[in-house]
Formats: C-alpha cells, sequence, structure tokens
C-alpha cells in the first residue's frame, strides 16, 4: 500500500514541477516520462522515478549544449 501512497497523479506531479498538466501528458506521449496504469486512462507517477528521468535529460543537454559552445569559439 505504501508504493500506491508515494505515486502522484499527473496533477500533483505538474504542482511539484511547476509545469501544466498537459506538459506531462506531452512528456509522457513522447516517452520521456514513465508512468504507471493504475487503470487505463489512470497515470500515475513516481516521483524518484521522474525526477531522475528529468535530471538525466536535463544533463545530457548541458553537456549537448557545452559541446556546441566549444566547436563554435574554435570556429571563431
Amino acid at each position: 500500500m505504501k508504493e500506491r501512497e508515494s505515486l502522484l497523479t499527473p496533477v500533483e506531479l505538474a504542482k511539484v514541477l511547476g509545469v501544466s498538466t498537459r506538459t506531462i501528458r506531452r512528456l509522457r506521449s513522447q516517452g520521456r516520462l514513465s508512468c504507471i496504469f493504475v487503470t487505463p486512462d489512470c497515470p500515475r507517477y513516481d516521483l524518484t522515478l521522474v525526477l531522475s528521468e528529468l535530471h538525466v535529460r536535463i544533463d545530457d543537454t548541458r553537456s549537448s549544449n557545452s559541446a556546441t559552445a566549444d566547436r563554435r569559439r574554435d570556429e571563431a
């Protein structure tokens, strides 16, 4: 039962992340957020898992942007 208590609804997750529920749905449909379906149209999110998924993507973006900036600096 504790596992189910730690799962967040899309509205709760959106509030925690400071984004809209539409953003949550879009990220899920893009496969960027993992969820557990309690019923066929009732997704729930594990906050720890979501934060780790988003953290990896943020780090990947930063390293990608850093590499782009390095290339631009080298070209100048």
